[in-house]
């Protein structure tokens, strides 16, 4: 899964930015398990490798979101 900003504008602008996206994450996997393959943050987008055995990843996205 991969997700940019508008007009590829910033979407973490500074450290704890980073730090909060990941927290996310980790509340999202208290909500629906899943397996966070591999991850790469960068300041204007990301890229997900999920898998989840219990729920559909579109289902996993949307808490993401």
């Amino acid at each position: 899964m991969t997700s940019r900003g508008n007009r590829r504008d910033p979407l973490i602008r500074d450290q704890s930015d980073f730090v909060v996206f990941l927290q996310i994450l980790e509340k999202v996997y208290e909500k629906i398990s899943y397996q966070l393959v591999s991850y790469c943050l960068m300041t204007n987008h990301f890229h997900l490798q999920l898998r989840s055995k219990e729920e559909t990843i579109p289902k996993v996205m949307l808490l993401i979101y």
